[in-house]
């Protein structure tokens, strides 16, 4: 099984969300194919992420960072007065 490598570039084209899916899909025993199955994630589709050639949505954001541990939280700001 051959693991993602960041190649170093000018310019970052990932979302920094895309670039920690990665990060802990390499630090964990399982692969890109076992979370994108387990997200319910085309296995392409999550590579497309990875080059910048697409962003998740919302949702299937959500799926794989939960299969990977992860709680996405969305709340309102809180501005000090």
């Amino acid at each position: 099984m051959t693991r993602y490598q960041p190649q170093k570039c000018a310019v970052d084209y990932a979302h920094p969300f895309v670039d920690l899916i990665w990060f802990e899909i390499n630090k964990s025993k399982l692969s890109q194919a076992d979370v994108a199955k387990a997200a319910g994630v085309d296995a392409r589709t999550m590579r497309r992420w990875r080059d910048g050639v697409a962003v998740p949505s919302l949702d299937a954001l959500e799926r794989v960072l939960s299969v990977l541990g992860f709680e996405l939280i969305i709340r309102p700001q809180t501005f000090d007065k």
